[in-house]
């Protein structure tokens, strides 16, 4: 954690709740308000604990915050890894959380809920609109730089788009192009990846390794999405 320390960032706050919202989007949205949490880590995930409690507040590309002394700016700058990415600004550690919108540069997105294009724009509309941030805080992998995370994803969901549109053009079908679309990840990880991976108390040889497959893999899924995607624009 010495990482978000440098950044500015207290380390109690890098934290990623995924179990809490698997958990909660099992029950139905009417049991939802009153259906309590289990603790993370409950080993038979019974329903224990204090009710789910739901924001009160909603917007829709902007919101500002006071938390006493201390100002959050949330921003949704449109569809990314999903339809509602939300990331969360602090104007005075020049900070941004966001989620799995974006990640530490050389990290590859996993495309779920739509193609490559409005992520683009999404992503232009953050580096037009939030000039000012120097860190990411990610939903996984390493902090980082935010300007160079913006500017590698989409570099990135660019090469991928061409690429897939050009053999789709040579008449490739879906596994021609996923066996012949060209992979950022084939030689290995960024060094950026690298060298930030080894600022944390990990195992670096086996999660250099599990980094990678996990890029390979999250590359293939992006480039059947993109393929779909495309082949459904043509016929619409």
């Amino acid at each position: 954690m010495s990482v978000a320390r440098n950044a500015g960032v207290d380390p109690r706050l890098v934290r990623h709740h995924c179990h809490d919202q698997a958990e909660l989007f099992r029950a139905p949205r009417t049991e939802r308000s009153t259906a309590p949490r289990s603790p993370i880590g409950s080993p038979d995930d019974e329903p224990v604990g204090r009710p789910a409690r739901f924001g009160d507040i909603t917007f829709d590309l902007f919101a500002e915050i006071d938390l006493g002394g201390r100002t959050v700016r949330l921003f949704r700058f449109g569809p990314g890894n999903g339809p509602g990415d939300t990331v969360a600004y602090l104007p005075d550690t020049r900070t941004a959380w966001t989620g799995n919108y974006l990640c530490h540069a050389g990290i590859a997105p996993m495309l779920l809920q739509g193609g490559p294009q409005p992520y683009i724009e999404s992503l232009k509309r953050m580096r037009d609109e939030l000039p000012t941030v120097d860190t990411i805080v990610p939903g996984h992998g390493p902090i980082g730089n935010g300007p160079e995370a913006v500017e590698w994803l989409i570099e990135y969901l660019e090469s991928l788009t061409a690429d897939v549109t050009k053999l789709r053009a040579a008449g490739r079908d879906e596994d021609q192009t996923l066996d012949e679309c060209p992979s950022p990840f084939a030689d290995g990880l960024d060094k950026r990846v690298v060298e930030a991976l080894a600022e944390y108390d990990v195992p670096t040889e086996q999660t250099r390794q599990h980094m990678l497959a996990l890029m390979r893999h999250l590359h293939r899924l992006n480039v059947v999405v993109t393929y779909r995607t495309l082949e459904s624009e043509s016929i619409g």
